[in-house]
């Protein structure tokens, strides 16, 4: 069953082209007003390496305190931003009202453009969840993001925040036919990497459930087997992913799985 979450903003297929630099409407390296991202200028800066945080599951620190009944976490889901520093900044503002942000791929265009739009979203503080889309590996992610304090790049891994179990895999899977430029996995390696995901976790996956938020502009389902397997034997509280642009802000039910294609616009979901 699917349904929409709200009003889908420009549709694309799921090309990860050049052109996708334009798809919400204007050229994607925008100015960021300085009323919305807080903190002093940042400037350009170069991927930074640091120490290899440990895999699997490890603990985090608590989020901010809640005092919402019945709600464990309230998060911001997003994906595929692509170099949009309008959409960056509006999910820094939008950062200060939850307890978690969950970024779910494809924050680069075609590996470019990555240390430009951490810059904007690494003002930061709140606990951040990031997997790497098929627009940039899991290294280049990781050692973008290794100054950022509050943010965990998850692939084949994960983490808990306030208690709560979340584990990540990103890329494109199956193998997306954009050529040597995009990180892929094939449906046996992803599978490999998801049999660590803990049952009831919020699994993060670039790529979605085959059959679920998955159809292109042409109706085709281009999900995952992989991923799909997974959450019908590991049944996660929430499945995040991205990856088909034309099931932007769908939802979809695998079981008692929730499974959420968040889209840039973002999505704010209470996990309970």
């Amino acid at each position: 069953m699917r349904s929409h979450l709200g009003t889908i903003g420009p549709g694309i297929e799921a090309t990860k082209l050049a052109e996708v630099r334009s798809v919400r409407g204007g050229t994607a390296r925008g100015s960021v007003d300085p009323t919305v991202v807080e903190g002093p200028a940042r400037s350009k800066r170069k991927a930074r390496r640091g120490p290899a945080r440990p895999p699997v599951i490890i603990h985090w620190r608590d989020s901010k305190d809640s005092v919402r009944e019945g709600v464990a976490l309230r998060l911001l889901l997003v994906s595929d931003l692509h170099c949009d520093l309008d959409a960056a900044a509006s999910v820094v503002e939008r950062s200060r009202g939850v307890d978690v942000v969950v970024g779910a791929g494809d924050f680069a265009v075609m590996r470019q453009g990555l240390a430009e739009i951490i810059d904007v979203l690494s003002v930061m503080d709140t606990p951040t969840i990031l997997v790497p889309g098929n627009g940039e590996s899991a290294e280049e992610l990781a050692e973008t993001c290794a100054g950022w304090t509050a943010a965990r790049v998850l692939h084949g891994s994960g983490v808990e925040v306030g208690g709560v179990p979340f584990f990540g895999l990103g890329g494109g899977v199956p193998v997306t036919p954009f050529g040597a430029w995009s990180f892929d996995l094939s449906e046996d390696e992803a599978r490999t990497l998801l049999a660590r995901c803990p049952a009831r976790a919020v699994l993060v996956s670039h790529s979605p459930p085959k059959g679920h938020v998955d159809r292109d502009a042409m109706g085709r389902h281009l999900g995952s087997t992989a991923v799909l397997e997974t959450v019908e034997t590991a049944r996660p509280r929430l499945v995040v992913c991205g990856h088909i642009h034309a099931s932007w802000r769908e939802r979809s039910d695998a079981g008692a799985s929730p499974i959420i294609n968040a889209g840039p616009d973002g999505v704010v979901w209470d996990l309970v």
